[in-house]
């Protein structure tokens, strides 16, 4: 489970590159489609960190980044927040913000 402990270690060590922070809940209407998306946004960029957080269960990451809807899609790259995209996100979206930034 992500905690603001272990998130912090996470940011920490991806200061290096860049790391892709998906804020998602089950009761969201597009609960289904968010991990299919995730998981082909990884397939197409291995090197890429990925973490997803559970809205529900990590609450104090989601208010730390002020995430007021879902999904959101958080892109840091070398420790910086570089874009936030809140809504639906394509595979081409997140990827076209990665790729501006490696």
């Amino acid at each position: 489970m992500i905690n603001t402990a272990n998130f912090n270690t996470i940011l920490e060590n991806s200061k290096e590159g860049t790391l892709l922070v998906v804020f998602s809940a089950n009761w969201i209407s597009q609960s289904t489609i968010v991990p299919i998306v995730t998981d082909k946004i990884i397939a197409s960029k291995p090197e890429l960190k990925t973490i997803m957080i559970d809205a529900d269960r990590d609450e104090e990451v989601l208010l730390r980044f002020s995430v007021s809807e879902l999904p959101t899609a958080l892109i840091i790259h070398q420790g910086q927040i570089v874009a936030k995209h809140e809504g639906t996100f394509s595979k081409k979206q997140i990827l076209d913000i990665v790729n501006s930034f490696t």
